[in-house]
């Protein structure tokens, strides 16, 4: 029973002492109740009655949170996206090639995309994007400007299926040419985001683009004339 004396709570209630006396089948309720809640309720009366009355009631409930996550909703941080993006390689050799007055920076990304929804979904490799770091963060360095037609149909994958792509990136880095390459550089660590869904943006792996050299791409037509021959 509640001590009748204005301003202490009650010990097992959070009501003042002497508001629940009319109802004395108040407390047997709350032990009776979800066990959850009721908990909470006499870890609040056990601190009510080690701290001063004039302790808030807020303060009281930040301190039972603080002692058991049970009445609480603790958020423990974003949970992993079901569909999940790879890019294949760690370093990914790319080659500067001059068309006109417009030179290009070209690549080709391999990707792969798990499924792990319960429904289909489809993939645009339009709504891609190459990302580079910016201190703690990520900035877009590379995405298509124009779109083609897109009456096409676009690939899908099914619950549970993982498919890989080839998708090339081209970009001007000189000349009258887009979409344009904003990085800093060239040669660097960079990772691919791709968007679905209603605006669900999915970011990769980590990745390397080396540039090669004219001579290396030399070296590498030779090597590869010859081994074709």
């Amino acid at each position: 029973m509640c001590v009748p004396r204005r301003g202490v709570l009650c010990k097992l209630c959070l009501r003042e002492a002497g508001s629940c006396t009319t109802n004395t089948n108040h407390h047997a309720d709350l032990i009776k109740g979800e066990p959850i809640l009721n908990w909470t309720y006499l870890v609040v009366a056990a601190t009510v009655t080690m701290w001063p009355s004039r302790l808030s009631l807020a303060a009281v409930a930040v301190i039972a949170c603080a002692v058991t996550a049970a009445g609480c909703t603790i958020f423990t941080g974003p949970k992993s996206h079901p569909v999940t993006l790879s890019v294949m390689s760690d370093t990914l050799a790319a080659f500067v090639n001059t068309a006109a007055t417009v030179s290009w920076l070209q690549f080709t990304i391999p990707v792969s995309i798990h499924n792990e929804q319960s429904v289909p979904m489809s993939i645009d490799f339009r709504l891609a994007s190459v990302d580079e770091p910016s201190g703690t963060d990520w900035t877009m360095v590379w995405a298509l400007v124009c779109f083609a037609d897109g009456s096409g149909t676009l690939p899908t994958i099914a619950p549970g299926e993982t498919k890989t792509f080839q998708w090339p990136v081209a970009a001007a880095i000189s000349g009258p040419g887009g979409p344009k390459w904003g990085g800093r550089a060239l040669d660097g660590t960079y990772r691919l985001s791709l968007t679905i869904g209603a605006n669900e943006k999915l970011e990769s792996n980590s990745f390397v683009i080396s540039v090669l050299t004219t001579s290396a791409v030399s070296a590498r037509d030779r090597s590869t004339r010859g081994t074709l021959h």
